[in-house]
C-alpha cells in the first residue's frame, strides 16, 4: 500500500515538474516574441525618422545581426558612437 502511494506521488511530482517547464518553455516564447515585436517596432521608428521605407524583412535580418554581436564587440561599437557623435570633451 505504502508503494503504491509513494509511486504515485512520485508520478504526480514528476507530472508537476513537467508541466512547470512547459510553462517556463511557453512564457520565454511569449516573452521573446514580444521582443521581438518591439525590436521591429523600433525599426519601423527609425525607418519613419530617416524617410526612409520600411521593410519588415530588412529589419529582422538587421535584428539578427545585432544579436549575433558578442557583449564585448557591442560595448566597443557604443564607445565609438559616443565618441563620433561628441567630438569635443566636455
Amino acid at each position: 500500500m505504502s508503494k503504491e502511494i509513494a509511486a504515485a506521488q512520485r508520478i504526480d511530482k514528476e507530472r508537476e515538474e513537467r508541466l512547470q517547464l512547459e510553462l517556463r518553455k511557453k512564457e520565454k516564447e511569449e516573452f521573446n516574441n514580444a521582443k521581438k515585436q518591439m525590436l521591429i517596432q523600433l525599426e519601423r521608428d527609425k525607418c519613419e525618422r530617416l524617410g526612409i521605407p520600411f521593410d519588415e524583412s530588412k529589419a529582422i535580418e538587421t535584428i539578427k545581426k545585432r544579436e549575433q554581436r558578442p557583449p564585448l564587440e557591442e560595448i566597443k561599437h557604443g564607445i565609438k558612437t559616443v565618441k563620433t557623435l561628441y567630438t569635443e570633451e566636455r
